[in-house]
């Protein structure tokens, strides 16, 4: 055999393992794919979509939740996390939500006056009732919830016509004002106990938290004053408070308390604030006060 036949042989022989080799690898990947699972109709689209076309978020979950939402009267959602703490009680002389006879009065001074009473606050009713993130469209709805609620009607109606009886329920609300500045003298007793001056340990609650929560629910009621609640930052008026413990301070705000002072709500009037949160603003407040 010559040279040539040998090199002839050696070049058949490297063709016949590179087709051998193509051949495995084409056997494996095609039981490869067969092997792998098919993406579901529709998998592809959605990948190549573009970021912000894409809904990463329980889509049933937030369907489910607009549904609700929507099938909420007009202002029924804001009383509902709002106006229902006191409104839903009667506490501070509050007309009681459905009550004809606490609304009366109210509506006979037509819904302006009404509106702008809810908007900028009056006598124990603080502005937009503590929450002064609501929008004044928000306000608003709720005041014609109320309203209409107490009128057996359904919706939000904007109709609502002052009658010329008006006047004389202005009187009303007046026995609350002066029973929350009365007694005011007698709270300032217990302040010489030697507990009033001890600082309480607050190491274990979110105060940067608290102070988001204080921005935008307590301060309505605790930067002015209003309806004898503590002064923010005011050592004076929160002594007596901090001298009773973080429990007892925890459990006012939380479930509400009327004291000889005036009043505290449930939450500060947001029902759906978590009790933690609650905590946390309480704590801060006595951070700031002590």
């Amino acid at each position: 055999m010559s040279h040539q036949d040998d090199v002839s042989m050696r070049n058949f022989a490297l063709l016949l393992v590179l087709l051998i080799i193509i051949a495995i690898s084409l056997i494996w990947g095609v039981n490869y794919y067969l092997a792998s699972p098919q993406e579901p109709a529709g998998a592809i689209e959605l990948r190549v979509k573009r970021i912000g076309a894409v809904n990463v978020g329980a889509v049933p979950e937030t369907a489910t939740a607009s549904a609700e939402a929507s099938n909420l009267a007009p202002g029924e959602k804001t009383y509902k996390a709002v106006c229902t703490a006191c409104h839903g009680t009667g506490v501070l002389n509050a007309p009681r939500f459905g009550n004809k006879e606490d609304w009366a009065p109210r509506i006979a001074q037509g819904l302006d006056i009404l509106e702008k009473h809810a908007l900028e606050g009056f006598k124990a009713m603080p502005a937009k009732g503590g929450q002064a993130q609501l929008s004044d469209d928000e306000v608003k709805e709720a005041i014609r919830f109320m309203v209409n609620n107490a009128e057996g009607k359904t919706g939000s109606a904007t109709t609502t016509t002052p009658a010329p009886e008006a006047k004389p329920a202005e009187t009303t609300p007046a026995p609350v004002a002066s029973a929350t500045t009365a007694p005011q003298p007698e709270a300032a007793k217990p302040a010489e106990t030697a507990s009033a001056t001890k600082k309480l340990d607050l190491s274990a609650y979110d105060l940067a938290k608290g102070e988001a929560v204080y921005n935008s629910t307590c301060f309505a009621c605790h930067g002015t004053g209003v309806m004898g609640a503590p002064k923010f930052a005011d050592a004076s008026a929160w002594q007596d408070r901090i001298a009773q413990g973080l429990e007892l301070l925890f459990t006012h705000a939380t479930n509400g308390f009327q004291g000889k002072v005036g009043i505290m709500p449930p939450k500060g009037g947001a029902v759906t604030t978590s009790d933690e949160d609650i905590k946390a603003a309480v704590a801060f407040m006595v951070s700031k006060a002590q």
